[in-house]
C-alpha cells in the first residue's frame, strides 16, 4: 500500500509555436514532455506546532482525534513528533507526484493547528549517485 498523497497530476505541457517543438503555432496544439524530477518526489517536512490551538484540543481530549484526521489526510511515509525548539513539534516524510499537491500537506497542518511547515528535498543515495555530479568535477 503507498503512502503517497494520490491527487490528479497534471500534466507538463508546451503551447509554444516554434519549430523546434513540433507543435503547430497554427493549431496551437499541446505536447507533454518528460517530468524532469521522474515520477516522485519526497521531501522531509518541519512542522511547528504553537501553545495554541495544540493545548486547548489537548486539554479537550482531541488532540490525537485532529492530529489523526490530519495524518490521515497527508499519508506521510513516516512521521516522529519532537520538539521544535520552542514547542512541538513534527518531521515526517512524504511522497508526491508534483509540487501542486504541497498544499495538501500544508494546509491541513495550517488550517487544524496554525502549525509553520517546511520543505526539505529528500533524495535516497541511489538518486544522488544518479545525478551527474562528475560533470562537476575539476581535474
Amino acid at each position: 500500500m503507498s503512502s503517497r498523497l494520490s491527487f490528479p497530476r497534471p500534466p507538463l505541457m508546451i503551447m509554444d509555436g516554434g519549430a523546434d517543438t513540433g507543435v503547430s503555432a497554427a493549431g496551437g496544439s499541446a505536447h507533454e514532455l518528460a517530468d524532469p524530477w521522474g515520477d516522485v518526489m519526497k521531501f522531509i517536512v518541519e512542522v511547528g506546532f504553537p501553545l495554541e490551538p495544540f493545548s486547548t484540543y489537548v486539554r479537550k481530549g482531541t488532540a490525537g482525534e485532529k492530529i489523526g484526521e490530519v495524518l490521515g489526510a497527508i499519508k506521510p511515509e513516516v512521521i516522529y513528533f519532537t520538539d521544535s525548539g520552542v514547542g512541538r513539534g513534527a518531521m515526517m516524510i512524504i511522497e508526491v507526484d508534483s509540487a501542486s499537491q504541497v498544499p495538501h500537506v500544508t494546509e491541513p497542518l495550517m488550517l487544524n493547528f496554525d502549525a509553520s511547515v517546511h520543505y526539505r528535498v529528500a533524495m535516497a543515495p541511489a538518486e544522488l549517485q544518479s545525478a551527474g555530479l562528475e560533470r562537476y568535477a575539476t581535474s
